[in-house]
Order: C-alpha cells, then structure tokens, then sequence
C-alpha cells in the first residue's frame, strides 16, 4: 500500500467514525428512556454520551478487526500444533529419501531425488508415507517437551526446507571427522572467504533437524543418513553465458554537497547549538538520544509481548541474568502450550483420514 492509500484510507476511517459518533449521540440524546436513566446521576450526561458516542463509533469501526486478531491468537497453538504435526511426515519422507537414493527400494512414480523436496513442500498430500500413528505423536510430543527442542520461542527460526539431502549429509561429513562443535555447523562448509558472512545463517536454515537426530536417537533410523547416494541427480547442464550489456559511459558526477533531510537528528543538533539555547539542546538530547540496547535486551520486547498474552501464570525461574530467565520462561510455556494442542490436532486428523477429507497444508 503506498502513502496516499494509507491516508486516503485513514481519512474514510476518522470520517465514517465521525459519522457514527453524531447519529449515535443523536439518537441517545433523542430517546426518552435514555434521557430518563439519566436523571438518575448528578448532571445532564451530555459528556457522558458524547464520550459514549465517540467509543462506539471507534468500536465499530476497528472492533472487527481486533477481534480478528483476537480469535487468531486464540487459534495460534492449534495452528502452529497442526504444522509440527506434518513434521512427523517429513521426517518419514525423509529416511524414504535416504533409502531410495542408496537403492534399497523403489518407490512409485519417483524418478529423481528433486522429487523428494516437492513432496516435502506438498507434505498433506505426499502418496508415498503412512499415516501418522498415536505412537508417532507421543514421540513427537516427548521431543517437544524435552531439551532437544530448541526451535519454540519469540524470534526463532524454524526449518524452512525438511528435505534438503546433500546439505544434511554434509553436516554428517562434518561431524565424521570430528568437529570441534557440537553439531549442525553447516557453514564451515563453505568456502573460507564466505564462512563469516554466511556460515552462522546456513548454520541457522539448513542444519540437520533437531526433531530428525532426536527420531534417529529413539527409532534407530542414525545409518540411514550414513548410506550411498547411489541415485543422486546428475549435475545439470551449465547454463549458457549471458551477454554482458554495452557499458555506459559514466554519470555525471555526485554534488559534494550533502543531503539536508528532515528526520536528521545529527543535523538538527547541530542546528541547535548554532542557533538556539543550551535549554533546548537539553530538552532535544533528553528526548530523542536514549541509552543504546544490546540485541540481546531487545529480543525482550517480542518474549515479553508473548507472556502477556499467556492466559494462566507462567513461572519464571530465579538466575543471573533476567533476560534469560524470561526467555526460558516463555519457551517453556510455548512448549506446554504445543504439546497440550498437539492431541486435539491429531484427532482432527484421524477424523480427515477415516472421511477421507483432504489435510489443509500445515502453516
């Protein structure tokens, strides 16, 4: 939305808000019976209904959408519960991958191992798994709980792609020859140049799953990671080279003078020392140069916007450093919350597949 729809919408807003407010103060103000129980309290209450007014008006005009919001986060645990749920599944495509690729089975229709990423993407739908048992969804709710789970709280970055092969297989390389870290560095990979600026997000997107190594730790399934990609796609055909555009001849050269612009605090400063007293230097510097916070600190804001809206008492247990009692405060209620939602989802579910209705993607 550009800035003249913004205004254009918030000028409809405050306009239809105006509207309700005189018909409805209009109307009370008109109604025998109101005017009636309003004897009843010292005053005419014209403030009180011009007050009223003004509320309902705001009420109707923004109400829906703050109880859309509101019924959303009500629904969050059971949304984000159906999604982990199919985590389940992709770990079961997963190791079908592994066994496929090393040829100690055939499975319909799949011809290539690109195949195995689009059915992780389409993961309700993947013909080649079997549903999700009751013995599954304990295992699923165990890890959850436990301290393996390092995936719940505010700002945390899930796993956007379930079946990427060779990157997992490589973070398998990494720890055969005995890294140095505890798992999961995918970036010391990369090459030396590229490792400090990319190594700790490949590390956060691509490492192998927490859920995966706690599956493989409770079902066995660790050596399939180990087995031979027998089937691995051949590379594909390089691409042709693009012609390189015609060179243009250089611009004009960029005006030495700076840029005055308006929100330049440094600026506006410098205009006050010049210009203005010491009074208002003080006033400007006390308002708008506050104490910088460490991102650890601001990742508080997101934690605690989620304990408030926690509808029971969350303990919080005592230790050095607030921030991270806070933080492990709200992942631990995150985590109950899941692991409580997660049955409900699953008789959902069962009761799709016994219809046979089709599954909403997770998400």
């Amino acid at each position: 939305m550009n800035t003249a729809d913004h205004y254009d919408q918030e000028a409809d807003s405050f306009g239809e808000q105006a509207r309700i407010a005189e018909e409805t103060e209009a109307r009370l103000a008109a109604d025998p019976a109101v005017q009636a129980w309003l004897t009843d309290f010292y005053g005419d209450g014209s403030g009180l209904l011009g007050h009223y007014a003004e509320e309902k008006a705001r009420y109707l005009v923004h109400g829906p959408s703050w109880l859309a919001a509101e019924e959303s986060r009500a629904l969050r645990p059971l949304t984000e519960a159906n999604e982990r749920l199919w985590e389940i599944q992709q770990k079961k495509l997963f190791n079908l991958q592994c066994e496929w690729r090393a040829g100690l089975l055939d499975l319909p229709g799949v011809e290539t191992g690109a195949e195995f990423a689009t059915w992780g993407k389409d993961i309700t739908r993947c013909p080649l798994l079997s549903p999700i048992g009751a013995e599954d969804v304990a295992l699923y709710r165990a890890y959850l709980l436990s301290n393996d789970c390092v995936d719940v709280g505010a700002g945390v970055i899930g796993q956007p792609n379930w079946q990427e092969y060779d990157l997992f297989r490589q973070w398998h390389r990494l720890e055969e020859a005995g890294s140095d870290s505890p798992g999961h560095d995918v970036g010391r990979g990369l090459p030396a140049g590229l490792q400090d600026s990319f190594g700790h997000l490949f590390n956060l997107l691509f490492r192998y799953p927490e859920w995966y190594a706690y599956y493989d730790l409770y079902r066995g399934t660790g050596p399939l990671l180990c087995l031979p990609d027998e089937r691995g796609a051949a590379p594909s055909p390089a691409l042709p080279a693009k012609p390189r555009p015609p060179e243009m001849p250089p611009g004009p050269p960029e005006p030495a003078l700076r840029h005055l612009g308006a929100n330049d605090l440094k600026l506006s400063e410098t205009l006050i020392k010049r210009f203005e007293s010491r009074q208002v230097l003080g006033f400007m510097r006390a308002m708008e140069f506050q104490p910088e916070q460490d991102a650890k600190t601001e990742a508080m804001y997101a934690v605690y916007e989620e304990l408030c809206e926690a509808r029971e008492p969350v303990p919080v247990a005592a230790g050095y450093d607030w921030r991270e009692c806070l933080r492990l405060a709200q992942v631990a209620h995150e985590k109950r919350t899941l692991a409580e939602a997660l049955p409900a989802v699953y008789r959902d579910y069962c009761l799709r597949e016994q219809t046979g209705i089709a599954h909403p993607p997770p998400g």
